[in-house]
Protein backbone atom coordinates (compact mmCIF):
# COMPACT_ATOMS: atom_id res chain seq x y z
CA UNK A 1 0.00 0.00 0.00
CA UNK A 2 1.26 3.47 -0.84
CA UNK A 3 1.35 6.22 1.78
CA UNK A 4 -0.53 8.40 -0.68
CA UNK A 5 -3.52 6.02 -0.34
CA UNK A 6 -3.68 6.40 3.44
CA UNK A 7 -6.73 8.21 4.80
CA UNK A 8 -4.98 10.61 7.14
CA UNK A 9 -4.22 14.26 7.66
CA UNK A 10 -2.47 16.47 5.14
CA UNK A 11 0.35 16.89 7.66
CA UNK A 12 1.11 13.16 7.45
CA UNK A 13 1.17 13.22 3.66
CA UNK A 14 3.53 16.18 3.69
CA UNK A 15 5.83 14.48 6.20
CA UNK A 16 5.96 11.30 4.12
CA UNK A 17 6.70 13.29 0.97
CA UNK A 18 9.42 15.29 2.75
CA UNK A 19 11.14 12.11 3.91
CA UNK A 20 10.92 10.41 0.53
CA UNK A 21 8.79 7.49 1.69
CA UNK A 22 6.48 5.88 -0.85
CA UNK A 23 5.36 2.40 0.16
CA UNK A 24 4.44 1.19 3.64
CA UNK A 25 5.87 -1.93 5.20
CA UNK A 26 3.24 -4.56 5.93
CA UNK A 27 3.43 -3.72 9.64
CA UNK A 28 2.69 -0.07 8.92
CA UNK A 29 -0.07 -0.85 6.42
CA UNK A 30 -1.94 -3.09 8.86
CA UNK A 31 -1.28 -1.12 12.04
CA UNK A 32 -1.72 2.58 11.23
CA UNK A 33 -5.47 2.39 10.39
CA UNK A 34 -6.13 0.52 13.66
CA UNK A 35 -4.16 3.07 15.66
CA UNK A 36 -6.09 5.90 14.05
CA UNK A 37 -9.23 4.46 15.66
CA UNK A 38 -7.98 5.92 18.94
CA UNK A 39 -7.92 2.86 21.24
CA UNK A 40 -5.04 1.74 23.45
CA UNK A 41 -3.25 -0.86 21.36
CA UNK A 42 -0.16 -3.06 21.25
CA UNK A 43 1.85 -3.73 18.10
CA UNK A 44 3.89 -6.92 17.92
CA UNK A 45 6.67 -7.11 15.34
CA UNK A 46 10.40 -7.89 15.17
CA UNK A 47 13.02 -5.17 15.38
CA UNK A 48 13.61 -3.53 12.01
CA UNK A 49 10.08 -3.83 10.60
CA UNK A 50 9.10 -0.17 11.02
CA UNK A 51 7.42 0.11 14.44
CA UNK A 52 9.15 3.33 15.46
CA UNK A 53 8.23 5.20 12.26
CA UNK A 54 4.62 3.99 12.33
CA UNK A 55 4.32 5.29 15.91
CA UNK A 56 5.81 8.63 14.86
CA UNK A 57 3.28 8.98 12.05
CA UNK A 58 0.48 8.21 14.49
CA UNK A 59 1.74 10.87 16.90
CA UNK A 60 1.75 13.38 14.07
CA UNK A 61 -1.83 12.43 13.21
CA UNK A 62 -2.92 12.53 16.86
CA UNK A 63 -1.56 16.04 17.55
CA UNK A 64 -0.93 15.45 21.28
CA UNK A 65 -0.42 18.40 23.57
CA UNK A 66 2.42 16.43 25.14
CA UNK A 67 3.79 12.98 24.28
CA UNK A 68 5.78 10.57 26.44
CA UNK A 69 7.98 7.85 24.92
CA UNK A 70 9.27 5.32 27.47
CA UNK A 71 12.15 2.87 27.04
CA UNK A 72 14.65 1.09 29.28
CA UNK A 73 17.82 1.97 27.36
CA UNK A 74 19.01 5.46 26.48
CA UNK A 75 20.28 4.44 23.03
CA UNK A 76 16.71 3.45 22.13
CA UNK A 77 15.51 6.89 23.21
CA UNK A 78 18.16 8.72 21.18
CA UNK A 79 17.37 6.78 17.99
CA UNK A 80 13.62 7.17 18.47
CA UNK A 81 14.05 10.89 19.11
CA UNK A 82 15.84 11.30 15.78
CA UNK A 83 13.17 9.31 13.91
CA UNK A 84 10.44 11.45 15.47
CA UNK A 85 12.28 14.65 14.60
CA UNK A 86 12.29 13.62 10.94
CA UNK A 87 8.60 12.69 10.89
CA UNK A 88 7.26 15.52 13.03
CA UNK A 89 9.43 18.15 11.38
CA UNK A 90 9.68 20.01 14.67
CA UNK A 91 12.53 21.99 16.18
CA UNK A 92 15.07 20.58 18.59
CA UNK A 93 13.55 22.68 21.39
CA UNK A 94 10.36 20.57 21.28
CA UNK A 95 12.18 17.24 21.78
CA UNK A 96 13.69 16.27 25.11
CA UNK A 97 15.34 13.31 26.82
CA UNK A 98 14.65 12.53 30.46
CA UNK A 99 17.39 10.31 31.86
CA UNK A 100 20.17 10.28 34.40
CA UNK A 101 22.21 12.51 32.10
CA UNK A 102 19.45 14.77 30.76
CA UNK A 103 16.56 16.54 32.46
CA UNK A 104 14.39 17.80 29.58
CA UNK A 105 11.01 16.74 30.91
CA UNK A 106 9.49 20.13 30.09
CA UNK A 107 9.55 19.54 26.32
CA UNK A 108 6.49 18.75 24.20
CA UNK A 109 7.84 15.36 23.14
CA UNK A 110 9.62 13.65 26.03
CA UNK A 111 11.71 10.50 25.60
CA UNK A 112 12.18 9.07 29.09
CA UNK A 113 14.22 6.34 30.71
CA UNK A 114 11.87 4.17 32.76
CA UNK A 115 14.23 4.06 35.75
CA UNK A 116 14.42 7.85 35.81
CA UNK A 117 10.73 8.55 35.33
CA UNK A 118 9.57 5.88 37.81
CA UNK A 119 11.35 7.65 40.63
CA UNK A 120 8.49 8.87 42.89
CA UNK A 121 9.92 12.38 43.12
CA UNK A 122 10.27 12.63 39.33
CA UNK A 123 6.74 11.30 38.76
CA UNK A 124 5.29 13.77 41.22
CA UNK A 125 6.78 16.64 39.20
CA UNK A 126 4.24 15.87 36.44
CA UNK A 127 0.48 16.15 36.62
CA UNK A 128 -1.42 12.92 36.05
CA UNK A 129 -2.86 14.32 32.80
CA UNK A 130 0.38 15.94 31.67
CA UNK A 131 0.78 13.57 28.71
CA UNK A 132 -2.21 12.76 26.51
CA UNK A 133 -0.24 10.25 24.38
CA UNK A 134 2.07 7.64 25.95
CA UNK A 135 4.14 5.14 24.02
CA UNK A 136 5.92 2.22 25.66
CA UNK A 137 8.76 0.62 23.70
CA UNK A 138 9.74 -2.96 24.57
CA UNK A 139 6.28 -3.28 26.10
CA UNK A 140 6.90 -6.82 27.32
CA UNK A 141 8.48 -5.13 30.36
CA UNK A 142 5.23 -3.44 31.47
CA UNK A 143 4.60 -5.88 34.32
CA UNK A 144 7.77 -4.68 36.09
CA UNK A 145 7.17 -2.49 39.13
CA UNK A 146 8.87 0.55 37.55
CA UNK A 147 6.63 0.41 34.47
CA UNK A 148 3.50 -0.25 36.50
CA UNK A 149 4.24 2.79 38.68
CA UNK A 150 4.30 4.99 35.57
CA UNK A 151 1.27 3.42 33.90
CA UNK A 152 -0.82 3.60 37.07
CA UNK A 153 0.14 7.23 37.65
CA UNK A 154 -0.64 8.84 34.30
CA UNK A 155 -4.09 9.08 32.65
CA UNK A 156 -3.40 9.58 28.91
CA UNK A 157 -6.03 9.69 26.19
CA UNK A 158 -4.11 7.03 24.24
CA UNK A 159 -1.42 4.47 25.05
CA UNK A 160 0.56 2.43 22.54
CA UNK A 161 2.79 -0.53 23.35
CA UNK A 162 5.37 -1.92 20.94
CA UNK A 163 7.25 -5.19 21.35
CA UNK A 164 8.78 -8.08 19.43
CA UNK A 165 8.29 -10.57 22.28
CA UNK A 166 4.98 -10.16 24.15
CA UNK A 167 4.83 -13.75 25.42
CA UNK A 168 6.44 -14.05 28.84
CA UNK A 169 7.71 -17.19 30.55
CA UNK A 170 6.30 -16.02 33.88
CA UNK A 171 2.74 -16.13 32.51
CA UNK A 172 2.08 -12.38 32.86
CA UNK A 173 -0.52 -11.27 30.29
CA UNK A 174 0.62 -7.94 28.88
CA UNK A 175 -2.18 -7.92 26.29
CA UNK A 176 -4.65 -7.32 29.12
CA UNK A 177 -2.89 -4.04 29.91
CA UNK A 178 -3.78 -2.79 26.42
CA UNK A 179 -7.38 -3.99 26.42
CA UNK A 180 -6.50 -6.97 24.19
CA UNK A 181 -6.35 -4.56 21.25
CA UNK A 182 -3.60 -5.99 19.05
CA UNK A 183 -3.04 -3.52 16.23
CA UNK A 184 -0.88 -5.95 14.29
CA UNK A 185 1.25 -9.05 14.75
CA UNK A 186 4.02 -10.33 12.54
CA UNK A 187 6.40 -13.13 13.46
CA UNK A 188 10.11 -13.18 12.74
CA UNK A 189 9.86 -15.91 10.11
CA UNK A 190 7.12 -14.03 8.27
CA UNK A 191 9.22 -10.84 8.27
CA UNK A 192 12.14 -12.82 6.82
CA UNK A 193 9.95 -14.51 4.20
CA UNK A 194 8.66 -11.12 3.04
CA UNK A 195 12.18 -9.64 2.79
CA UNK A 196 11.50 -7.12 5.53
CA UNK A 197 14.64 -8.25 7.35
CA UNK A 198 18.02 -9.57 6.25
CA UNK A 199 18.46 -13.33 6.79
CA UNK A 200 20.83 -14.40 9.50
CA UNK A 201 22.53 -17.55 10.77
CA UNK A 202 23.31 -18.74 14.26
CA UNK A 203 26.57 -20.53 14.98
CA UNK A 204 27.05 -22.48 18.18
CA UNK A 205 30.49 -23.09 19.63
CA UNK A 206 30.92 -26.28 21.64
CA UNK A 207 33.26 -26.29 24.58
CA UNK A 208 34.58 -29.47 26.13
CA UNK A 209 35.52 -29.32 29.78
CA UNK A 210 37.58 -32.34 30.74
CA UNK A 211 37.89 -33.80 34.17
CA UNK A 212 39.99 -31.80 36.55
CA UNK A 213 43.56 -32.96 36.90
CA UNK A 214 44.27 -34.87 40.07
Amino acid sequence: MLYSELQCSEAIHKAVERMGFAEMTEVQEKTIPVMLAGRDVIAKAPTGTGKTYLSAFDVKQFHPKRMLYIAHREEILIKARESYRKVLGCGESELGVLSGNSKQGDRKYVFAMVNTLSNPETLASFGKEHFDYILIDEAHHVSAASYRRIIDYFTPDFMLGMTATPERTDGVNIFEMFGYNVAYEIRLQQALDEDMLCPFHYYGIAEYLGAADN
